[in-house]
């Protein structure tokens, strides 16, 4: 079995994109995820290559180095954190992504904040600010609801990180705001 981080994959779309870049390709038994594809079978160094040239068609990149793919990991497990309402905000951040990487979350925090320039808990901010850009425009849930769902502690809070992070309300946005795509955060 291999695990292979890719980058830039923010969605359930990213995922069936690699499912058709992998069947076209004619690999055998893999599994995708959000930011990972696990082959059973260790594939070669020329099918790898392979797959690299076409991840870059698609704005996707295959992640070789283990800090890279750490870093992706952390990326990847904020965002679905982040997409899934349901998932436990009970959890700080500090516990989940140790329970999703299996590493320290200082040794984490210290190579993202390295590599990326912000710290983790500022990249999930700015993450959070996007979902409700997101909710804001399918007009489903209040700004009450939103806060509530995301798990802000009010939508005052809520109110206040979105204009710190976008320089705009929330009702400034909700007129003519312009959402920032998930892979520039």
């Amino acid at each position: 079995m291999k695990i292979v981080y890719i980058k830039n994959m923010v969605c359930h779309r990213c995922v069936l994109v690699l499912d058709q870049i992998l069947t076209s390709l004619q690999f055998p038994n893999y599994s995708t995820e959000l930011g990972k594809v696990i082959f059973e079978e260790v594939p070669s160094s020329e099918d790898l290559e392979n797959l690299g040239k076409e991840l870059k068609k698609v704005g996707f990149e295959l992640l070789t180095a283990k800090e890279d793919a750490i870093i992706e990991r952390v990326k990847t497990s904020l965002i679905k954190k982040v997409n899934d309402l349901s998932n436990t905000m009970d959890l700080n951040l500090s516990d989940f992504l140790q329970k999703e990487t299996s590493i320290n979350y200082q040794s984490l925090s210290k190579l993202f904040s390295s590599v990326e320039g912000k710290t983790i808990e500022r990249y999930f901010i700015t993450l959070k600010v996007e979902k409700v850009k997101e909710l804001i425009k399918y007009d489903k849930l209040n700004i009450s609801e939103i806060s509530y769902e995301l798990g802000y502690s009010s939508p005052q809070h809520l109110a206040k990180q979105f204009k710190q992070i976008t320089g705009m309300t929330t009702s400034e946005f909700k007129k003519n705001g312009i959402r920032t795509k998930l892979d520039n955060i």
